[in-house]
């Protein structure tokens, strides 16, 4: 979101994913990868999946979590969320119009992230600026925080970390 991503999205090589609530945009030399027309967001089928393929780090700019969470939640299918299917009118990328269905992995709880920061800050999972701080830009390797977010659901820890009951 916001006018980097804008920018990014209008950049003559973005590749540009097909999800229309949750879109990725790449470019580079593997941005046709990301030609996907993912069923859901963050599963299987997502540029996430992608990213953590390719042992990707994703960049997060000035804002207070990472998403890359929620990824791991669906993959593992975690019990605190349930997938909802949304239909409607999609017109594609040469301007086609049809009416598709996707999936968003919505929550039954309260999605919290303050102290899973706290911990992959304590980790060393992260690099650069904590939000708020110099230019707030930081970087995560893919795989190893889709590892640590497993091991608190494995744990059972995902309660009190990545979400609280309402």
């Amino acid at each position: 979101m916001g006018v980097l991503s804008e920018e990014a999205r209008r950049h003559p090589d973005s590749v540009r994913s097909g999800h229309p609530m949750f879109s990725f945009c790449a470019i580079g030399s593997n941005a046709h990868l990301f030609n996907v027309n993912n069923f859901s967001g963050y599963g299987k089928d997502s540029p996430l999946s992608i990213l953590r393929r390719l042992n990707g780090k994703v960049g997060i700019l000035d804002v207070p979590f990472n998403t890359l969470f929620h990824h791991t939640e669906e993959i593992h299918q975690v019990p605190y969320k349930f997938y909802k299917l949304f239909t409607g009118k999609y017109i594609d990328r040469h301007g086609t119009p049809d009416y598709r269905t996707y999936a968003f992995y919505c929550n039954k709880e309260r999605t919290i992230w303050e102290d899973l920061e706290k911990l992959l800050w304590a980790k060393g999972l992260y690099q650069g600026d904590k939000p708020h701080v110099n230019d707030g830009f930081r970087t995560i390797d893919a795989n190893k925080m889709y590892n640590e977010i497993l091991r608190i659901i494995t744990d059972g820890k995902a309660e009190g970390l990545l979400y609280e009951r309402i």
